[in-house]
């Protein structure tokens, strides 16, 4: 119970207020949107439709350095988890490196939101442009 307490959360749309209870892997996201800049780079985008009025509610961006701080990331939680399954414990220094890669990830994020925010870009499987505005901060 403590652990889906801890894994879902609620959003709510800004256009209509509705509320969408999430839960962690919610099928109402969509995970790794492909979309392009102006210059061509790739990014990878999150969001959620707001299944009452349509609304497009972008939440995360990523691109090529960004994922490979999430892959670092993610490789260190999975490597201390095991770890901790043995009844170990991690020491400090471990639980520093896995927090700095987490915050630089985090920074690097926020960096790119505010790079595309208000911007055009090339949604790659819709063959469109979008004007992209995040429901986060």
């Amino acid at each position: 119970m403590e652990k889906e307490k801890i894994n879902s959360f609620s959003v709510r749309c800004h256009e209509c207020g509705y509320t969408l209870p999430v839960k962690e892997g919610a099928s109402s996201f969509k995970y790794g949107a492909e979309y392009k800049d102006k210059d061509g780079q790739s990014i990878w985008l999150t969001y959620f439709d707001c299944p009452s009025c349509g609304k497009r509610h972008y939440v995360q961006i990523d691109d090529s350095m960004s994922k490979e701080y999430l892959k670092k990331a993610t490789s260190m939680f999975n490597r201390y988890a095991v770890i901790r399954r043995r009844g170990a414990t991690i020491s400090q220094r471990q639980f520093n490196k896995l927090d700095s890669a987490k915050r630089k990830l985090s920074s690097v994020r926020l960096e790119l939101m505010q790079k595309y925010s208000d911007k055009e870009l090339y949604n790659v499987s819709d063959c469109k442009w979008e004007s992209i505005k995040f429901s986060v901060c």
